[in-house]
């Protein structure tokens, strides 16, 4: 029995060797039949599963065999590198710590252990573990390659581009390392220099997708919209899948809309299917869904959720003021701060100590500046790995962190996993659910969270009495001495227009606008468009609408208060469906210019409608295609009643409550009095209602 035992061992070697893995585990599991607590087979056939990436059953096979033999350096390396192909990190340095403890001069080791301690956002030690292999061999590539990884996640990206160089050095065919040298020369703003060595990772490897997707980030900062897409395309071609949200992302900003219905299914059946995890932002501005959007949200705070950090509780600090920390990426000239700049500096300091924590690029500002003025202590993170600032958050011993990220570009959504502050509250920046335990409370009101949509909300609800979206009343307005010819708009003719980002701007809300312009003659539909490839579309869709191309205008980028001045030269606003209008909708008012908008489901649709429902003006407030297309109509061929509309605005504004900063901000000191109360008093979040 044992002479045959060794004979199938033998066998399954030799398979092993020459890659014929089906014939390998065929005959390991035959000497698994005749004893399964065989060393070898337990071992091999654990190894044979993480080739086939079934780590998961690999961890069972490989403790089976660690049972057997603690002390087998192979078993503790191998179990270690299932457990952390599985997500179990933290479990995973137990088995590194002992193969390095059996080998220590093995660098392979210490470079995975590297990798380990990398994805649990451990950096200092990943470098000391990557620094060791390189003291065991300083002709390792993947470890100068990894160490480089390890110095751009930090933003040190000189330095990680010495490391990339080096390993490039050692191995000039490592396609990793050039990929990786073009994503730090990127960083650096070395864009063409960044092309060129994705050219050359596609040169030697056409078919590796990870150059074609991140060749197609870079042309898309770049503006170069359609060679971008083009690039996103052949990396899908060569199955890399969670490029397609990229993809279809860049489609919605230049508004093409080709198979975007085929496009939407199939984000649902990655949902389903859970092969690629679709950004729950893209969903905002695709479907009129609340429940939808919670499950797109909840399915991507559980792929972020994968890796397991260590989590120590939380106490409230119980010092007499109450200390509030303010988390974004856009502390900066940024639609977000524009709103909030005020507010900071009128919470009451006698109660409140106020903190920012600002990551994303560092900016100098007037905006910045402002919020820096208006903060007991404002602090720049971005160098900070998410454990450090979950750390620094805890020194500074905040009871309340406040997410004016949400899913937006640059969040740092883990420190919220991760647990930094007691209270963490979804505010502003993302309107919708951030689908998981991470956020206590969502701030909202009742027209953007009406009851009965509760219950596709993760978090408690805070319901501001009036609007919950915080102003500006110190917003500056230009003088402006031009005419609309100076903005290519006709001298006479009705002027609609919609000043939104292009990506909400979907096929249905188009052929309104369309409809409507067939509807009122002399009439233009004036965009904020800043990009030839943008407006080349929405002209070609309006050719294909029936309507010439010359009644679409387009307007440039400009300052702020040049920008709200404009708005004089518009007859009305026409807002966009599902994603409204906010910042900008709340510009248009100030500017005294009416809005008509579309009210759905979801917080992103209705949020226009709560800006008009605090000015009392419902009468701006549609909640079909239709009525939306007939009110427009309407509106532009009575003159009349649009004068009567804008007089009610410009009269509503001095007595509503959508411009009075000092009283919004009365109400968030007692919404944050409430919920730390309750707290302290040991009761679970709940909703809050405030008066």
């Amino acid at each position: 029995m044992n002479n045959h035992i060794i004979y199938l061992l033998q066998l399954a070697q030799n398979k092993l060797e020459i890659e014929d893995y089906a014939q390998a585990k065929l005959l390991v599991s035959s000497v698994l039949k005749l004893n399964p607590k065989n060393f070898d087979a337990l071992h091999i056939y654990g190894v044979i599963l993480c080739i086939e990436s079934n780590f998961i059953d690999a961890t069972i096979y490989l403790r089976k065999a660690l049972k057997e033999n603690p002390n087998n350096y192979w078993v503790n390396f191998n179990l270690a590198k299932a457990l952390m192909e599985s997500g179990y990190e933290l479990e995973a340095v137990k088995y590194h710590t002992s193969a390095i403890a059996l080998a220590p001069n093995y660098p392979e080791a210490w470079l995975n252990f590297g990798k380990c301690l990398h994805q649990l956002k451990r950096h200092s030690e990943a470098l000391e573990k990557y620094d060791r292999a390189i003291q065991l061999n300083s002709f390792y590539p993947e470890a100068w390659n990894n160490k480089g990884i390890v110095l751009y996640d930090l933003h040190c990206y000189d330095e990680a581009l010495t490391q990339y160089d080096k390993a490039i050095q050692l191995r000039s065919d490592f396609y990793e390392a050039l990929i990786n040298k073009g994503n730090a020369l990127v960083a650096l703003s070395r864009s063409d220099e960044g092309l060129e060595y994705y050219d050359k990772a596609i040169k030697l490897k056409p078919e590796y997708s990870n150059a074609w997707s991140y060749k197609g980030i870079t042309l898309t900062k770049l503006n170069l919209y359609d060679l971008a897409i083009a690039h996103y395309e052949q990396a899908i071609r060569n199955n890399i899948n969670y490029v397609f949200s990229d993809m279809l992302s860049l489609k919605m900003k230049v508004c093409l809309w080709d198979d975007l219905d085929k496009s939407i299914q199939y984000c649902f059946d990655q949902l389903e299917q859970g092969d690629i995890v679709i950004p729950p932002f893209l969903m905002l501005s695709l479907l009129d869904d609340p429940e939808s959007h919670q499950k797109f949200s909840c399915s991507y705070l559980k792929d972020i959720s994968k890796v397991k950090y260590n989590q120590s509780k939380v106490h409230l600090n119980r010092s007499s003021k109450i200390k509030l920390g303010f988390f974004s990426s856009d502390f900066r000239d940024h639609p977000v701060s524009h709103l909030i700049s005020e507010l900071l500096g009128l919470i009451n300091k006698d109660f409140f100590e106020i903190h920012a924590f600002a990551y994303g690029s560092d900016s100098n500002d007037q905006i910045r500046q402002r919020i820096i003025n208006s903060c007991n202590e404002f602090h720049f993170v971005d160098m900070l790995s998410n454990a450090e600032i979950v750390s620094l958050v805890k020194d500074k011993c905040i009871d309340i962190a406040i997410d004016l990220n949400g899913f937006t570009h640059n969040a740092r959504t883990e420190i919220f996993i991760e647990r930094c502050a007691p209270l963490q509250v979804n505010f502003l920046g993302y309107p919708g659910t951030m689908g998981g335990v991470s956020h206590d409370y969502i701030i909202g009101d009742k027209i953007v969270i009406p009851q009965e949509f509760q219950h596709f909300y993760s978090e408690k609800i805070i319901y501001l009495p009036n609007c919950y979206q915080p102003n500006d009343s110190n917003k500056e307005i230009a003088k402006l001495h031009t005419s609309r010819s100076y903005y290519g708009l006709p001298d006479n003719g009705f002027v609609f227009c919609c000043f939104n980002n292009s990506f909400k701007i979907l096929p249905e809300i188009f052929q309104l606008w369309i409809d409507i312009l067939k509807g009122v003659e002399n009439s233009v539909l004036w965009l904020l468009v800043d990009n030839p490839t943008i407006s080349k579309n929405l002209k070609a869709e309006a050719l294909n609408r029936g309507i010439c191309e010359d009644r679409i205008v387009f307007a440039q980028r400009v300052t702020l208060d040049i920008h709200l001045a404009r708005h004089q030269f518009a007859d009305l606003f026409l807002d966009t469906f599902p994603y409204n209008a906010h910042t900008t909708a709340s510009d248009a008012l100030r500017a005294n210019l009416p809005i008509l908008t579309y009210s759905g489901k979801s917080f992103a649709s209705r949020v226009a409608a709560s800006l008009l429902n605090s000015l009392g003006l419902n009468e701006l407030i549609t909640y079909s295609p239709e009525e939306y297309k007939r009110t427009a109509i309407d509106l532009a061929l009575n003159p009349d009643k649009l004068f009567f509309i804008k007089n009610k605005l410009i009269s509503n504004k001095a007595s509503s409550p959508l411009f009075d900063t000092v009283g919004y901000a009365r109400h968030m000191e007692t919404a944050f009095k409430e919920i730390y109360s309750n707290f302290l008093n040991g009761f679970s979040p709940k909703n809050f209602e405030i008066l």
